[in-house]
């Protein structure tokens, strides 16, 4: 890459081991500070668990408020949701479909023409969250647990703003060790 004038950009996530974060780090030399290269890769790990865990909150809460939606056939309902579900942060998409895949509700967000292309499918979460048929009232919905599932509502996320929050953390480790704070 250098040869054309870019840089080689290496990609920081929850499965990152030290030797990542050590070669990211290296032209700041932080890589030698034990302390401070642990520290960074925790905060890394709890950043992407922290969007990871959110996305799939969101999918399972539209999963729950889809069910009588889905069940009426009430495809406007489901579109009403999936379009307030989009509001949220980092989301990108959202489908509810049916168990043969059908989609009943999608939305996404919308695609300026002058903006970047669209991000790599490695650059996004894929959450999914089942929607079941609430067991009947009384005894049996004690007993019963979930019912019998119906659906499945996906939620995609972007991962470009957590880039953004981790090189911020290591732009700060990197202030503080030469601050030696």
């Amino acid at each position: 890459p250098a040869v054309v004038g870019n840089e080689r950009r290496i990609l920081v996530s929850e499965l990152s081991g030290k030797a990542t974060i050590v070669s990211k780090t290296t032209k700041y030399a932080l890589a030698n500070n034990k302390d401070v290269m642990e520290k960074i890769l925790l905060r890394v790990q709890d950043l992407e668990n922290a969007l990871r865990n959110r996305g799939q909150a969101s999918a399972a809460q539209l999963a729950a408020t889809s069910e009588d939606a889905m069940l009426a056939g009430n495809r406007q309902k489901l579109a009403r949701f999936v379009q307030s579900a989009l509001q949220e942060k980092h989301v990108l998409s959202v489908t509810v479909t049916d168990m043969k895949g059908n989609i009943l509700a999608h939305a996404s967000e919308p695609t300026d023409k002058s903006s970047p292309p669209p991000l790599a499918e490695s650059s996004r979460y894929k959450l999914l969250a089942p929607v079941y048929r609430s067991p009947e009232t009384g005894e049996a919905k004690a007993a019963a647990g979930p019912g019998k599932q119906i659906g499945w509502v996906t939620v995609q996320l972007s991962s470009a703003a957590l880039q953004t929050e981790q090189n911020k953390i290591l732009f700060q480790s990197l202030l503080i060790v030469f601050l030696g704070l």
